[in-house]
């Protein structure tokens, strides 16, 4: 349970619960990630895709853009901009106004309801 692993002796002088990888910080996210889904038999994925599948999540369900940035590790705004396009959050809701079907709508005689066909 990770409350358990918080509270350990030696987890407590740290400010993270999971071991802090070093490869992590230096771009070697790859190599880890790929060996740890063969060691579980589960279909290799590129590191860069899972980012980008964990930045535009949390970007569609509302994290504001700086804490995705700072969680994922991104620098640069303009990087980020591909994954607020990527999720639709730039344009979420922009067509609701539109109406494209009328309130009420006249097909015509040569239409057969289903529902009073049936009966």
């Amino acid at each position: 349970m990770i409350v358990d692993i918080k509270c350990s002796d030696e987890k407590l002088s740290s400010n993270h619960v999971l071991p802090r990888i070093k490869d992590w910080n230096n771009g070697g996210q790859a190599v880890p990630l790929k060996a740890f889904l063969k060691s579980i038999n589960v279909k290799p994925i590129k590191f860069h895709a899972l980012r980008a599948c964990f930045a535009t999540q949390m970007l569609a369900n509302g994290v504001p853009a700086p804490i995705v940035m700072k969680i994922g590790g991104w620098k640069k705004s303009a990087t980020m901009d591909i994954y607020l396009r990527l999720a639709g959050v730039d344009t979420k809701g922009a067509t609701d106004c539109l109406q494209f079907v009328p309130d009420e709508i006249c097909f015509g005689d040569n239409i057969v309801s289903l529902s009073e066909r049936r009966q």
